[in-house]
Formats: structure tokens, C-alpha cells, sequence
């Protein structure tokens, strides 16, 4: 990795909510180069200027050339994009958009925009008359115009993450990030509502017979140029075969057992793209592709096999349409391949095969911005941003489809760009990267492609329950917030401190072995750095709100019995619901964390407290809808 003496660092003094007015007199160089999908980086015009998003350090960082210069704004800038001579990133923690602009090439803050709970991704459409906001605690995508004045608002259930949106204007495209669905909107409507595009389920051998893979979206998605296609990235995981070996074997026995089939075929997890054909007019889908993206062998030494997997954390077109570039977070990844060059195998349960070239970079890929001028991929955890070889690697595509075959390339870029020092101290960085990487043996099993962001998604969960050795599901536990606060740990057992949840989720799940107690406290403090969800009705004082609290503190409904204290839990055990034993949950960002139960059986909370009218839990029987439906509320504002 490059030094950061020998680039000029220019740090800008953060603006606040609502800055003085930019000088004029910088030319626009950023008309007409919005992505078509929501992205951390974009390219101005010529591709000459990179401005990327570093969300946890809170900067947007402007590169041109070797000159970098870094805008502190706080508040997790998630995604960029343009609207004419102006740049928009969103603010996911401080609700907010912040509107920037150029001056003697740098970057300032003119504006500050709010949005709701949680403002994720952002695109805009290419008339610049309209810009759209997905809202991850809103459950909506909120619409504004040039102005950012709010136009209208779009229902979008399963915590909105990730937006594409069409060349036409016409169709927009919302990925949830958690519940694995694509809903398009018809913007021609008047009153536009969200229609779920049909993606095929994807059945095949999993390592206790045959069944079908949970689907999970990981990325931001992204149209090709002419309009025919939409790619989303995504993860496909076995969630219902129980590890293959007993706790008490973890000890001994080769960690590779839990991921036994890590060859081409379908392992416990396969990354790909679903693939929508599109009217090239409207956007309107018309149909459905997967794409597999696990490659063989090794970018780091050709000489040692190895099966490169993980997950997709967004997608790019080559400006033609011929190519994609799609980043693997977890495993320091590119992956390119011919955009329509595949073949049916049956072998895959539905999956598509094609020849691939994988692109071996630093740590923490994220997004990929590919224009006239080159392609960039811009690294998270490694700070940097580097140039592709890509098109050494379409050689190696080109190469194989004129042979008639499946193989694989496998090349290096070279080091990146520095876009800023670690701004943690020592610990946080390497907690960071373990936690967050599935190339290091002490975290996870060589081939496996898994982290633990693999489940915990920015610290947080996926919304799958996944088998334990009892073969009873234990739904991935949110991990936002001081967790240190909420020990006992897991669902079911007696583990004090988050390192020592680390080493048993590591050599249990993961396989990872010989991890040494600094790297978990690394983890762990990783981990307690992480801030609460935020959520629309966190924090509201209706009279609802303060009805249920007053439900949910009386002794006959028995909340209060055992989510006591600052962060709603009695930190004890209780049996429940055919498991013993059971960790009582915090409370505090419950209405973000759907489904619920230790097994994922609840969908809403709602659900959760009809449930409670049997007396296992609480008891409901005797409240009314009204009273149900302050309780509810109650919750929801935790």
C-alpha cells in the first residue's frame, strides 16, 4: 500500500446543517454522470475526479489524480450521487442529505437536506428533476424534486437498502436488504405502486439432501446503459442443514467440515446477480437469470487451489453493456464477467455458469465506478481506491468464450490510492477487518467465503434463522449498539463477554481457528462501537406511546417481568417455545429487527404479542385491540 506522504491531503472544516452558498464560479463536471444504480463512488464527466464515501470514518473524499482532498460530515455518508453541478450524499445516521459542491477542487457542504429515519441509498434521474431516497427506517423511498422539496413517497416494505433506476426515468427499481424481494415502480403512474419482480427460488443438493436456499440481497444494483438489463447481487444460503459436526468435535475436528461442499457446485453460501430482462423503452421486467459468481482457484497464488467466494456488495456495467464488475466485500474481490455470456447447469439447482475473471485488491471492495477513462474500485476497510486491470481481464473472458469454455482469470491490481489515514485507533481497525473479512484462517475456514457481516450485516442481522446442532433455528441477533450492556450472550448459552461469543461463533460457524484473545477483544470492541438502528418511530412521545408503556410496566401483562433496565432485558434465561434456556433479547430498536422469536417465526411485531396471549410469554389475552395497539406502539418507539 502507497504511503499518504506522497499525496496532497487538503482536510475541510465540517459545515453545519445549513452552510452559506458555494461561490459560483466552478463550471459544472458532473451533468449527466449519475450511475444508474445507487453507489459509495461516482466519476465526474471525463472521469477525471473520483468522489467516494468512507461511511465510517464520516468522510466523502475527492481524488484526482494523486490529489486528495477529504470533507468530514459525520453522520455515515452512505451513497453519492449527482444532481447537476452539485453532489448528494446520503446521511444514514443523521437523517439527511448533505448537498456539496466544488470549489477551487475541493469539496464543500452549500446544503443540508432532512429525510427520515435512515437514509440509505439516493439516485437521481437523468433529467435531474427528480431524486430519490431509499429510507431503511421508513420503509418507504421518499421522493423530491430538483429543489429537494418532497414530491411524494413511495411504499417499499422490507427495509429498503439499495435503488436503480431506469435511463428511460420511468421505472424504479427498490432492493431490500433484508427478505431477499426487487419491487419495481412504474413512475409513468400517477399514484405509482410497488409491484414484487418474480425471482426464481434456487433448489439443489445442500449437505443434508436436497432443498431450497434462502435468498438474501447484498448490494447495490445497477442498469446496463441501453436499458435491457438490471443486475442485483445477492446470496443464496443453505439455512436449514444443521453443521455437520457436534459441538463437543468443534475442538478437534477439520473446520472445513462445516463447509464440505466448497468446490463449483452449491456450498452453504453462493454469491451470483440476479439478472432482469428489461423493456430497453420502459424498464418494465420481463424476466429472470442467476448468475453464478464463485470462481476456483487462487488470485493471491495461482499455485495454491481455492475456491473464491463471498458477497456481492454492489454491480457495474462496462459503459457497452458487454461487461459487469460486481466487488466482494468480505473476500478483497472483483469479480467481472460478460454480461450476457452464460449456460444453463443443471448442476447449480437454476444458477447460470460463464467464464469470470476475479481481481484480486485490497481490503473491504465496495463499489465499483467503470467510465470511459477506466474503472475504480473504492476499498473500505484498506482506505484506498485503485484502478482495475480490466482489460486484462476481459482478455481472459474474450479468451474463454471464443474457446467454448468456463474458465477462470485470476489477476492483481496494483496498491490504491490512499483517500485517508485510519482515523480508529489500532484495535477498532483490526476488529474492523476481522469482523468484517472471511480471508483470515483465525476467523474462518479457508474456501468459505464467510464473515461474520455475512449474517450481521453492518453489525446488525440478516433476518434468517439458521440451525443449531439441537437442528432448532436460532435467528441471527442484531448487534447494533453497547452489547456489553446485554450479557448473557447468544440465544441459548451462558457466555459472558462478546470476545468469547466471537471465538465460539468463529470456530463453531465459521471455522476459524488459533485466534488469539486480543484479536476477539478486537472483534468485541468492533462490535460495542456499533450505534443503534434508528427507526421512524424511535423515540416518539405519542399519547399511544405512553398509554402502552404503562401495558407493558403492568404485573398481569408481565413485559416488564423480564425486559427491565436500560436496554429492556433482565439479562436472564427463560424457557420458551420448545427452547430452554432462552437469553432474554434487549428491547431497544426492536421495531427494526423483524422477524421475531428465537426462530423467526413472528413477522411482525404484532404478531410477537398475539402470540403472548397464551401466557408463555407475557399475557395478552386480556387486552384489547386498542390496548394491543398501544403496546405496540410502546415498542416501536424503544
Amino acid at each position: 500500500m502507497r504511503g499518504v506522504g506522497r499525496f496532497a491531503l487538503t482536510l475541510l472544516p465540517l459545515s453545519g446543517c445549513e452552510a452559506e452558498p458555494a461561490p459560483e464560479a466552478v463550471e459544472s463536471s458532473w451533468a449527466g454522470t449519475s450511475p444508474t444504480g445507487s453507489q459509495p463512488i461516482v466519476a465526474s464527466a471525463d472521469g477525471s475526479v473520483l468522489v467516494s464515501v468512507l461511511a465510517d470514518e464520516g468522510l466523502v473524499v475527492r481524488a484526482e489524480g494523486d490529489d486528495v482532498s477529504r470533507l468530514p460530515l459525520g453522520g455515515t455518508p452512505s451513497r453519492v450521487a449527482s444532481l447537476g453541478d452539485k453532489l448528494l450524499v446520503t446521511l444514514r445516521s443523521e437523517r439527511g442529505i448533505a448537498v456539496l459542491a466544488e470549489v477551487d477542487g475541493a469539496l464543500v457542504e452549500v446544503n443540508r437536506v432532512a429525510t427520515g429515519a435512515e437514509p440509505m441509498a439516493v439516485v437521481v434521474s437523468p433529467d435531474g428533476s427528480r431524486v430519490y431516497v431509499a429510507l431503511y427506517g421508513h420503509d418507504e423511498v421518499r421522493v423530491y424534486d430538483a429543489d429537494l422539496s418532497v414530491v411524494r413517497t413511495l411504499v417499499a416494505p422490507g427495509l429498503p437498502t439499495w435503488l436503480a433506476l431506469h435511463p428511460s426515468g420511468d421505472s424504479l427499481y427498490v432492493v431490500a436488504g433484508v427478505g431477499g424481494g426487487v419491487t419495481w415502480f412504474d413512475l409513468r403512474e400517477s399514484e405509482p405502486v410497488g409491484v414484487p419482480i418474480d425471482i426464481p427460488a434456487l433448489d439443489g443438493a445442500g449437505r443434508d439432501g436436497d432443498l431450497q436456499f434462502t435468498r438474501r440481497l447484498t448490494g447495490d444494483p445497477a442498469v446496463r446503459p441501453d436499458g435491457g438489463q438490471l443486475a442485483v447481487p445477492g446470496l443464496w444460503v443453505d439455512n436449514t442443514s444443521a453443521p455437520k459436526h457436534s459441538a463437543e468435535e468443534q475442538a478437534t475436528r477439520d473446520p472445513a467440515v462445516a463447509y464440505d461442499m466448497i468446490g463449483l457446485g452449491l456450498a452453504p453460501t453462493n454469491p451470483g446477480l440476479i439478472l432482469v430482462e428489461l423493456d430497453p423503452a420502459t424498464g418494465t421486467p420481463l424476466g429472470v437469470d442467476l448468475r453464478y459468481a464463485t470462481s476456483e482457484a487462487s488470485p493471491a497464488d495461482p499455485e495454491l487451489p481455492q475456491v473464491v467466494r463471498g458477497y456481492l456488495a454492489g454491480v457495474a456495467y462496462s459503459p457497452d453493456g458487454a461487461y459487469l464488475a460486481a466487488p466482494m466485500e468480505n473476500s478483497r474481490l472483483v469479480v467481472v464477467m460478460a454480461a450476457d455470456q452464460s449456460s444453463e447447469s443443471a448442476t447449480l439447482g437454476g444458477f447460470r455458469e460463464g467464464p469470470l475473471a476475479t481481481v484480486l485488491t485490497e481490503d473491504g471492495p465496495r463499489g465499483v465506478s467503470w467510465t470511459d477513462a477506466g474503472v475504480s474500485v473504492l476499498n473500505v476497510f484498506s482506505l484506498t481506491m485503485a484502478e482495475l486491470p480490466v482489460a486484462e481481464a476481459i482478455a481472459g473472458i474474450d479468451a474463454e468464450l471464443a474457446a467454448g469454455g468456463l474458465g477462470h482469470t485470476h489477476i492483481a491490481a496494483a496498491p490504491g490510492l490512499v483517500l485517508s489515514p485510519p482515523l480508529f485507533n489500532d484495535q477498532l481497525t483490526e476488529g474492523r477487518l476481522l469482523f468484517s473479512s472471511a480471508i483470515f484462517p483465525e476467523m474462518a475456514t479457508r474456501d468459505s467465503g464467510v464473515s461474520c457481516t455475512t449474517c450481521h450485516v453492518d453489525s446488525r442481522m440478516d433476518g434468517i434463522a439458521w440451525p443449531d446442532f439441537d437442528k432448532i433455528p436460532r435467528q441471527t441477533k442484531t448487534l447494533a449498539g453497547p452489547m456489553s450492556l446485554t450479557a448473557p450472550f447468544t440465544w441459548t448459552e451462558d457466555v459472558l463477554t462478546v470476545a468469547e461469543e466471537s471465538r465460539i461463533t468463529s470456530e463453531s460457524r465459521l471455522g476459524g481457528r488459533n485466534a488469539t484473545d486480543a484479536q476477539h477483544d478486537a472483534v468485541a470492541a468492533w462490535i460495542e462501537h456499533t450505534p443503534d438502528v434508528d427507526h421512524a418511530d424511535r423515540g416518539a412521545t405519542t399519547e399511544a406511546v405512553t398509554r402502552g408503556k404503562a401495558l407493558f410496566e403492568r404485573e398481569d401483562v408481565g413485559c416488564a417481568g423480564c425486559h427491565g433496565g436500560v436496554r429492556y432485558s433482565d439479562q436472564g434465561r427463560h424457557d420458551l417455545y420448545e427452547l430452554a434456556g432462552v437469553d432474554t433479547p434487549a428491547l431497544v430498536g426492536i421495531a427494526a429487527t423483524a422477524p421475531y422469536l428465537h426462530d423467526g417465526r413472528a413477522p411482525t411485531l404484532r404478531s410477537v404479542l398475539e402470540s403472548s396471549r397464551d401466557g408463555e410469554m407475557g399475557d395478552t389475552s386480556m387486552l384489547s385491540e386498542a390496548e394491543m395497539a398501544d403496546l405496540e406502539a410502546f415498542l416501536r418507539s424503544l
